[in-house]
């Protein structure tokens, strides 16, 4: 009798895959990247490499916690940084301090005191070499009060400028209830990035099982219908791990119908044996519930904003002037009209440039409420504002070391000034959404072609992402003194696609 190892294996051959698509387990090697998690994941490679201090990931499970992990591990690793991998979290005190030891290749000490002395000479040799050290907490929903109390103990290591050690936490969403307790408030003020995994929206999903099944390589021999997307996105709303489930049971099934289109009725019958099936009318009812939910959120803001507004002194009409546009960018919903508060405000030379700059995309309607965000320094509504009104643009927070040396042509694109960080407002050539090994296409081609005119990539165009393509985009990256994680972030690709216009350029 064949084992059931071998009788997978011929499963896959039979529909054309050379691996396994949707693995029960992490998979970092084929990594999915939304827009938003590209920025989340360059941000966080940044704080670690920057020494900024405690990271915090966290979200319910089978969102991808440890995957987003181990891919910021990846990067940080080929930057010479060094790192102790912790994923007992329930072992206490001086074994959880051992255990770090261990995993840096730390002799143990005669005691915890020793222990400390011996993970602090550590530190301090790496700082010297010009290494980053990282520690990453896995599952660590489980850590006691004790345990974090360790943790920020050890963040004290530090030098007179910044700190030798860095903290990775990760966990599920209880974390950030453990973390609020007032004995560990100090731990929890040392944050600098805190990443929220998210579920899935229905085309994220779509763009996501496309992906998983082009790097098993069906090179889209198999597809899901659009009633089918739907009702795994029900069943399984949006999680990752979830959908894996139920998908890997849709193989069998294709096997057996000896059929390549995933059907409504095979997602039906997977979620079913998965025991993840959500009747139509509970999703129906659970949207309704988030919908309600989500308005009285949003109506107990308004109230609390006037609220407040107003008892700081100010009269009610200018309260509301000072609110969120919110019906303006809502359609369908009108606006009352609010006469306008005679105060002569003089006029800004950075907002007047803004503006001048806005106009060229077409944002002239909007650049108002821009400078409104910029001036409090809120980057997201900045983000918000643009894409609502042109999903083509990027918006990107420049770090202050680049923010007065990225040259921005008028014709693609343009700094905003504020006393907030400066952002770039830029109209990517090509849109790059997915980036792992083995993705393939037109985008991942014309990031090769750029790669090649800035002389960093000397082999063959072959429009697949390999060892050789994320080397290249690593150089280049060095090239540039920008991060370099091998990832080609939305600043990178900026001063690629800029560099690949002047290339073109001199050789005309």
């Amino acid at each position: 009798m064949d084992s059931p190892a071998a009788n997978f294996s011929r499963h896959l051959s039979a529909l054309g895959l050379g691996r396994i698509p949707f693995p029960p387990t992490p998979d970092a090697s084929c990594y999915f990247h939304t827009p938003l998690l590209e920025e989340e994941m360059a941000e966080t490679v940044h704080c670690v490499m920057a020494r900024k201090g405690f990271v915090l990931v966290t979200g319910e499970i089978g969102l991808g916690k440890s995957t987003f992990v181990r891919r910021v591990t990846e990067s940080v690793i080929g930057e010479g940084c060094v790192v102790a991998f912790i994923l007992n979290t329930f072992l206490r005190g001086g074994d959880l301090l051992r255990a770090i030891n261990d995993d840096f290749g730390i002799e143990p000490g005669a005691n915890f005191a020793d222990d400390v002395a011996r993970l602090n000479a550590f530190l301090v040799r790496q700082r010297e070499r010009g290494r980053t050290a990282l520690i990453v907490v896995d599952d660590a929903q489980n850590m006691c009060l004790e345990n974090l109390e360790l943790m920020r103990m050890l963040s004290n290591f530090e030098t007179s400028q910044e700190k030798l050690v860095q903290i990775l936490l990760c966990g599920q969403t209880e974390l950030v209830d453990t973390l609020s307790n007032p004995s560990i408030r100090q731990l929890a003020s040392r944050i600098v990035k805190h990443v929220e995994m998210r579920p899935l929206a229905l085309e994220e999903a779509r763009n996501y099982v496309g992906f998983r099944l082009t790097a098993a390589g069906s090179e889209g021999r198999i597809s899901i219908a659009p009633e089918a997307l739907r009702a795994l996105h029900r069943h399984s709303g949006g999680n990752p791990r979830r959908m894996h489930l139920i998908l890997d049971r849709c193989l069998y099934g294709l096997v057996a119908r000896r059929t390549r289109i995933i059907t409504p009725d095979l997602v039906d019958g997977a979620a079913a044996e998965a025991g993840m099936r959500v009747p139509r009318a509970r999703a129906r009812r659970r949207a309704a519930r988030w919908i309600a939910g989500a308005a009285v959120t949003c109506l107990a803001t308004v109230v609390v904003a006037a609220t407040v507004l107003t008892r700081s002194g100010e009269a009610p009409r200018q309260a509301l002037q000072r609110l969120p546009d919110a019906a303006a960018a809502t359609p369908g919903v009108a606006q009352a009209p609010v006469a306008p508060v005679a105060t002569a405000v003089p006029a800004q030379p950075e907002r007047s440039a803004n503006a001048a700059c806005l106009a060229q995309f077409g944002l002239d309607e909007a650049s108002g409420r821009i400078n409104a965000a910029l001036g409090s320094g809120d980057i997201a509504a900045v983000r918000d504002v643009v894409r609502s009104r042109q999903p083509a643009l990027r918006v990107l927070a420049l770090p202050e070391a680049l923010a007065g040396a990225v040259a921005a042509p008028a014709a693609d694109a343009c700094l905003l000034h504020a006393d907030a960080p400066r952002l770039l407002v830029w109209r990517p050539r090509i849109a790059l959404d997915d980036f792992a090994f083995g993705a393939r296409g037109p985008a991942i081609r014309q990031l090769q072609v750029d790669l090649v005119r800035s002389g960093h990539y000397h082999y063959r165009v072959d429009g697949v992402v390999g060892r050789r393509t994320v080397l290249a985009i690593a150089n280049f990256q060095r090239a540039r003194d920008l991060d370099v994680t091998g990832y080609p972030d939305a600043l990178t690709r900026f001063v690629m696609q800029q560099a690949a216009g002047q290339a073109a350029h001199s050789s005309l």
